[in-house]
């Protein structure tokens, strides 16, 4: 009943297997190859590293077409904030993909976050892959989350009072650690200067 209706997160995780026959063995590499490219119009880069789109865009973008490309840009801030949809906050701005039904802070409630967005970026086709902050903070500090953290991250979250171990991400385990490093680590290795004002601080 609704009255004892209880949406946990940690509860609602589904899984999904794909079984996918596989071709001949001398049609793999022409199968493989056209899967490959389907993953491609998914992703906004191409088969050279190149991001798609950008033959239209205006004259003298700042954003580098591909890696390595010169550009003007010397600071990036990056304001992570949680627990609120896009909806949520700029739903009511109209040049965005929003519905301004589901906006709860609307700009004469949220006035800085609303001018950041239209001095800035607006984001509004951004999407999430994590459920909660346990892997949530991984997608957004090492574009994944770890197969410890996604494994972990429901047996020890929220109120629960049987906790075995710390929150899976917070530099705490190695295991939980993308293979790539986070953000910092790639801006160190390329030389770049960095400040964390709260990711991680306890480390």
């Amino acid at each position: 009943t609704p009255r004892n209706l209880q949406e946990y997160i940690g509860g609602l995780m589904q899984g999904t297997v794909s079984l996918i026959a596989l071709p001949a063995e001398s049609k793999r590499a022409e199968q493989f190859g056209a899967w490959s490219k389907i993953a491609y119009t998914c992703s906004p880069l191409d088969a050279n590293a190149s991001v798609r789109g950008v033959e239209g865009r205006p004259a003298g973008n700042p954003i580098p077409a591909k890696v390595g490309e010169p550009s003007p840009i010397k600071n990036v801030i990056y304001i992570v904030r949680e627990n609120r949809t896009y909806d949520q906050v700029f739903g009511d701005i109209t040049e965005g993909n929003g519905d301004s039904r589901l906006c709860l802070f609307p700009e004469k409630v949220t006035p800085n976050a609303h001018a950041l967005a239209r001095e800035f970026v607006l984001l509004d086709n951004f999407y999430a892959d994590g459920e909660v902050s346990a892997d949530g903070h991984e997608w957004t500090m090492g574009a994944q989350a770890t197969d410890f953290v996604e494994k972990s991250w429901p047996l020890n979250y929220g109120h629960n009072d049987k906790k075995k171990y710390d929150y899976p991400s917070e530099g705490h385990y190695p295991v939980a650690f993308p293979a790539n490093g986070y953000l910092w680590n790639r801006a160190a290795d390329a030389g770049v200067s960095y400040r964390s004002y709260g990711e991680f601080c306890n480390t």
